[in-house]
This record gives C-alpha cells, structure tokens and sequence, in this order.
C-alpha cells in the first residue's frame, strides 16, 4: 500500500517525465506567486515540511502560501471544504526519559544512576491549504505577484532545505547511491536559474526515494 509521500513523489515524477514540473508552470495564476509554505499563525515550516507542502502547493495550484490543520481551520471559522484532500506533513520529536539509558556503575540494569534515554520518532499529519477551507478570510488568501529575482531566491531556499549533500562540477547531474550524494554541473553552467533549480530539484527526488530512507 503506498504512502502519502508515495503519492506525492510518484505525482512529481509523472510531471517531470511528462514536461511539465510542478516548479514551472506556462500559465500565470491571479496573485499566486510561491512564498515560503506557511503555518497558521505566520510562522514558516521548515525542514522536510518546507520542500513537501511547496510540491504539494504547486502541483495542485494552490496559491496561498498559508496550511491548516483542520481543527485550525474551525478555529478561524474556515471549515476544510467537503471533499478536500490533505497533504501530508511530517512531525519530529525527541523525548529524554531520565534512568533507562546504560546501567549505572554498579551494573544496575537501570533505576536512577543510568544515564538518560533520548527518544525519537517521527508522525505524519494532514494539512489543508488556505484555498481549500470555505469562507476563508481574506488575509490567508494569495498576495501580490512576486518580484522574479525574490522568486528564485525563495525556490532556492525551499531546495536548500532539504538535506541532501550536492557536490559541483562535472557536467552530468546525478544522484550516487554508493556516496549517498548529488552530482551538479556548477550553477553558472545552465541556461538559466529555472534551468538550475528544475534540475537540482529532480536529483533531490531522487535521493529522497533511496531505499534507506523509504
């Protein structure tokens, strides 16, 4: 059964293959320029969340950069439209549990003089864009065009963000499995920024999709 990150890379994937990737598109929409993917109180995601809900946004044409919970959604009197599919965001935390790391010096197994346990884990959680929620105010809707030069600066940032190690030079991009790293031509060597981000963007997919982290 695939996943909703399934779902999204092998959307990603179709629209590359079939020319047309989520980050150009040959159509203006009315205000809809991308900004960093926002929460509801104005903060930015970040981290995986960053990259995950700008696919997500420009592969359904969403132009608001603001995202929702649904219960977020209620709360600012924004009901999730009847039928409106989420897309996915992920949730990280650690948790320290005092007196279950290693035995203490006695060979005590645990108790109080173990050292502290750090627990990790990850959960997935479905948000809504600000186009998707019904009678939403104003303030949540798309904002003015974008200055081009701010555009690509913005894209850039939301690839940056995602942790993949790129080395420059050469003139074949690639994604290396034994290295675990992405392979770039230098920046000057594409015809143009969009030519740039398009191409770091689909090495990223696939490291993503390597089977470590799958």
């Amino acid at each position: 059964m695939s996943t909703p990150l399934d779902d999204l890379m092998a959307d990603i994937i179709a629209r590359i293959e079939a020319g047309t990737p989520p980050w150009r598109q040959a159509w203006s929409r009315a205000g809809a320029d991308p900004a960093l993917p926002l929460r509801a109180n104005g903060e930015p995601f970040t981290g995986s969340n960053s990259w995950l809900l700008s696919f997500a946004g420009a592969l359904r044409g969403y132009g608001s950069p603001y995202w929702f919970t649904f219960r977020q959604a209620l709360a600012i009197g924004a009901p999730v439209a009847k039928g409106a599919k989420g897309s996915l965001a992920i949730l990280y935390k650690t948790r320290v549990v005092e007196g279950e790391g290693r035995a203490g010096e006695a060979g005590d197994p645990g108790g109080e003089d173990a050292d502290p346990k750090v627990l990790r884990y990850l959960k997935t959680y479905a948000v809504f864009n600000a186009d998707q929620l019904t009678d939403c105010p104003e303030r949540y809707r798309a904002g003015p065009p974008v200055d081009p030069a701010v555009r690509a600066a913005t894209r850039n940032a939301i690839l940056d963000a995602v942790p993949a190690q790129i080395e420059y030079g050469g003139a074949q991009p690639c994604y290396i499995p034994s290295r675990d790293l992405i392979r770039l031509p230098a920046p000057e060597a594409f015809h143009s920024v969009d030519d740039f981000l398009a191409t770091k963007a689909h090495e990223q997919l696939h490291w993503s999709g390597a089977a470590h982290r799958l």
